[in-house]
């Protein structure tokens, strides 16, 4: 007993010094415009997005643009969680994506202009979950998060450079 309550406080603190951040990179032949124009679409987003990390869209009628709106259900890992994602930025090179409510989170895909066309980052930017929960999200939940993204990113660079041809 007494062995447990020492390993408790030192595995509190394991994870402090870690981002919670996901962030996966692609280098994509494509030019940055065609490459947001491919994501700036939550139909096409939606597509892009593997089946088994996001299910349950509820696009709304205007799907593309600042504003337009969809509902997402994200199974990752062991993270379930039913978010209302909206554009709040979409500009040549940059889309940004706000999930709304006290569990959402921001993503964020920016292009930018490179020698094969452009390196891509495919991020969303989290708030560590509280102790005990971080080992299981860092264990778990970000890599499988980081997969999710870099097998977006490889549809994106098929779609993209289909698009800019």
């Amino acid at each position: 007993m007494i062995a447990w309550l020492l390993v408790v406080p030192a595995m509190a603190g394991k994870w402090d010094d870690r981002s919670a951040d996901v962030v996966a990179t692609r280098e994509i032949a494509a030019p940055g415009e065609a490459v947001t124009a491919t994501v700036s679409d939550l139909r096409r987003y939606a597509e892009l997005f593997p089946a088994d990390c996001a299910t349950e869209w509820e696009l709304q009628e205007r799907t593309a643009g600042v504003g337009a709106r969809a509902r997402v259900r994200y199974t990752i890992g062991s993270m379930r969680r039913r978010l209302v994602m909206v554009i709040s930025k979409d500009e040549p090179g940059l889309l940004e994506l706000d999930h709304e409510g006290n569990k959402g989170f921001f993503t964020q895909i920016r292009a930018v202009p490179s020698a094969g066309g452009s390196a891509v980052a495919w991020s969303t930017f989290l708030e560590p979950p509280p102790w005990p929960f971080r080992g299981v999200f860092y264990k778990e939940v970000q890599p499988a998060w980081v997969d999710c993204h870099a097998r977006a990113l490889q549809a994106l660079a098929h779609a993209a450079a289909t698009t800019a041809r």
